[in-house]
């Protein structure tokens, strides 16, 4: 049964303190009301400043009487309380290069160290509304291989949920929470979460578009302009999804190999604990999340075995000696060779993304941040390729006889929290010889 996950913002964790609670919604709305008075004393200028703030406020009224409706009158009130908002959207994105940003008054380091400490929750049990609503929308199912429910509300959750998944699992690459002898695991968790959600975006870009085909013959051209859109998103979240996913697993396949060959720091004794419990501890919120449903806390991690396993290079251990077995070294030469086919696909894919249009990206307002950020990644992209060849030369020329020194990056003291490349973490070569 799906459940719709809310990613909650420090801001909003009131931590059981009532706020603002004895105010009601007409205060509010006279409050504001006084404001849009107050600005609308000022002549209009060339600058259009107040008419910014105006439609701001006024957009802010139209919201909250929207939203501020007791949960049994939300079918009564309809969509018609929702569309007195859409004529500020456009006003107000317009009008956004008048503001001036302040980046004092706001710290992505510190917003994101606060966030990750809190859990997603559970908002509401969606596929038994889906299943309640067909009586109403007589939706019908699509037959191919088996019978396919569209499920809309569920489906819509499902998406962001493993959205959300995503992030924490890359915040935690970015904030450095992670040991590198964890990282080939949970870069491959992060495959196996973008992987499924890539194939959830393809499902739901199947039946918007046998909607689209269907309702061809009788639909208004703003409806198709609309079903377009709709369809040229989805196409970019499913490529996005795929990019994700092949760079994840190059990653992992990238650590794995490092292992291998013992070049991943061994940590001091910690005779606290043990693999089981550490692995555990470090994926216990992702355990109750059902679905995707992992089966134990080492289920990432195993499935980096079975990937040397399925390069057919078996027997394959940790040695605890200073000598490399040659499996050691087949299977280290496979999972670059298998780290390199991926990071190349990645790239190919988010170049493709770094030319999509503002809106099916859905980055207007901010399209020069998020393509710097395709960039940053795909620079990482590049930098990965370069060090597995450089290890995999070093295998090849003979790992016994000479020694390669690994620098593993530390975010936190690079200072890079903050960019999406950030949570792509490249080991740089210090010395081979």
């Amino acid at each position: 049964m799906e459940s719709y996950y809310e990613e909650e913002d420090f801001v909003t964790n009131l931590y059981h303190r009532s706020l603002l609670t004895k105010f009601t919604k007409d205060d509010i709305l006279l409050i504001s009301q006084q404001a849009i008075e107050y600005v609308e004393t000022y002549e209009a200028s060339q600058t259009s400043i107040p008419d910014a703030l105006l439609c701001r406020l006024r957009f802010r009224q139209a919201l909250l009487e929207a939203t501020a409706v007791e949960p049994d009158d939300f079918k009564a009130c309809g969509p018609e309380a929702w569309g007195h908002c859409l004529p500020y959207i456009t006003p107000i994105s317009t009008s956004s290069h008048l503001g001036s940003a302040v980046p004092s008054s706001f710290s992505v380091k510190v917003q994101r160290r606060l966030t990750s400490s809190v859990p997603p929750r559970p908002i509401v049990n969606l596929e038994d509304i889906d299943t309640e609503l067909r009586q109403y929308t007589h939706e019908k199912p699509i037959f191919g291989d088996v019978e396919a429910w569209e499920l809309p509300l569920s489906s819509f959750a499902y998406l962001h949920k493993l959205r959300q998944m995503e992030w924490v699992v890359q915040l935690g690459f970015e904030l450095n929470i992670y040991h590198v002898d964890e990282r080939a695991g949970m870069y491959q968790y992060l495959h196996v979460l973008a992987d499924t959600r890539q194939k959830h975006v393809d499902r739901i870009y199947g039946f918007v578009h046998h909607h689209y085909c269907e309702s061809a013959s009788s639909r208004p051209a703003e409806a198709t302009t609309t079903f377009e859109h709709s369809l040229s998103v989805l196409e970019f979240l499913s490529e996005e999804a795929a990019a994700i996913a092949q760079l994840a697993q190059a990653f992992a396949s990238l650590y794995q190999a490092l292992d291998l060959l013992q070049l991943i720091p061994i940590w001091p004794l910690r005779p606290y604990s043990n693999k089981k419990f550490r692995r555990a501890i470090r994926l216990r919120p992702f355990l109750q999340i059902c679905p995707p449903q992992l089966k134990d806390a080492s289920e990432p991690f195993d499935q980096i075995g079975s990937l040397v396993d399925s390069l057919q290079y078996s027997g394959m251990m940790r040695p605890s000696t200073k000598n490399l077995r040659n499996e050691n070294i087949a299977g280290a030469i496979a999972l670059l060779d298998h780290a390199d086919t991926l990071g190349r696909a990645a790239r190919k894919g988010l170049e493709l993304l770094s030319k999509a249009t503002p809106e099916a990206a859905m980055c207007v307002g901010c399209e020069p941040g998020w393509r710097n950020g395709i960039k940053e990644i795909m620079r990482v992209a590049i930098v990965a390729g370069i060090f597995g060849a450089q290890v995999k030369k070093w295998v090849t020329n003979g790992a016994r006889q000479t020694a390669l020194d690994l620098k593993f990056i530390d975010n936190e003291e690079d200072e890079a929290p903050g960019n999406m490349g950030a949570c792509w973490i490249v080991p740089s070569i210090v010395s081979l010889g």
